[in-house]
């Protein structure tokens, strides 16, 4: 049930490309094939992290690598209060995002996680709107993700929210917990007012997130562009209507000649 040599391989890039500024200087991790708990599949406490391997290689290299980086943020605490949206959603997102870069996830795949956590409407700033404990991980991640794009467009890509993670970690050693205002401040000086704003007003909506703008482009070009397509024609019922229409029509002219 275990891609030794994948963990491995995914853990070393993930040292190596997550300058982030907090590390112990030594890590354990188990792996177990069963539950850690009975309600997760992963836990980290300081320099220690266990993953279950009851959900097949990739999924136990992904939780593996979601523990390690839980290690390298010093805001652990956070995951117990209305703030769990920062740790575990930028946790859940930059566990993606190393995957994609160390290759162990296609962009098609990476996509395709990013389709299975979309939808959520809970206000992730409100507890008492999120329907399950995942809500953080999926909808945080989200967030995240188009957080990490707006930094990169407001700043030319000089700054990401692998950033801001550094700078949350910078604070108070190892038991800071974060505030939705320090985190929004972090953002600012990072990026500017425009995008803390946008994080301020947004952690408080319950609109659901597209993902066509944070998806990687795959080959061939043409699936990636029907991907936006399909997302805008769901936002907009009329045009995909008369979208589908035109193209009804199209195949009959093409049949007739």
């Amino acid at each position: 049930m275990v891609d030794k040599e994948q963990i491995e391989r995914q853990l070393r890039y993930a040292m190596a490309e997550y300058d982030v500024g907090h590390r112990y200087s030594k890590t354990t991790i188990f792996v177990t094939p069963g539950n850690v708990d009975p309600t997760f599949s992963g836990r980290a406490y300081d320099g220690d992290a266990w993953a279950s391997s009851r959900l097949g290689q990739l999924n136990t290299t992904h939780i593996v690598l979601h523990e390690y980086l839980h290690t390298r943020h010093a805001f652990g605490g956070a995951s117990l209060g209305e703030m769990s949206w920062f740790n575990e959603g930028t946790t859940e997102y930059m566990t993606l995002r190393l995957m994609l870069g160390a290759e162990t996830l296609t962009p098609r795949e990476y996509n395709r996680r990013l389709e299975r956590i979309a939808g959520s409407r809970a206000v992730l700033s409100d507890r008492s709107t999120w329907t399950d404990r995942r809500v953080p991980y999926k909808r945080g991640a989200l967030f995240n993700a188009h957080l990490d794009q707006r930094i990169r467009n407001a700043t030319d890509g000089e700054s990401t929210l692998e950033d801001v993670v550094a700078a949350a970690n910078a604070q108070r050693g190892n038991r800071f917990l974060p505030s939705e205002r320090t985190v929004f401040d972090i953002v600012e000086n990072g990026s500017n007012a425009e995008t803390a704003a946008w994080a301020n007003d947004t952690v408080d909506s319950s609109q659901a997130f597209g993902i066509s703008s944070i998806q990687q482009k795959t080959t061939p070009e043409w699936e990636y562009r029907l991907s936006i397509a399909h997302e805008n024609m769901s936002k907009k019922p009329l045009f995909g209507v008369f979208f589908g229409f035109l193209l009804g029509v199209l195949v009959i002219a093409i049949a007739n000649e």
